[in-house]
């Protein structure tokens, strides 16, 4: 029932969505969320849908050489301060 679901996000009022795993259904989801603030991040890869994010970051293979993983996923809290 994914009309319904996606009006149902629409409706919810959220501000910011970050998507953390980006794939084609996340992504749609994100934008169907209609949030001020939507955050992609994607490691290696390129983004899915780049015009459904108003944030998006594409770290290289070596980011996580020296760092831990959940500084994958803080990544893109930077966006929003």
């Amino acid at each position: 029932d994914w009309p319904r679901a996606l009006g149902r996000l629409r409706r919810a009022g959220f501000t910011h969505v970050r998507d953390l795993d980006n794939r084609d259904k996340t992504a749609v989801l994100a934008r169907a969320t209609g949030a001020r603030a939507r955050l992609t991040l994607r490691h290696v890869e390129p983004v899915h849908f780049p015009s459904f994010y108003t944030h998006e970051e594409v770290l290289p293979a070596s980011f996580l050489d020296d760092r831990h993983i959940t500084d994958l996923y803080l990544r893109p809290l930077e966006h929003l301060g």
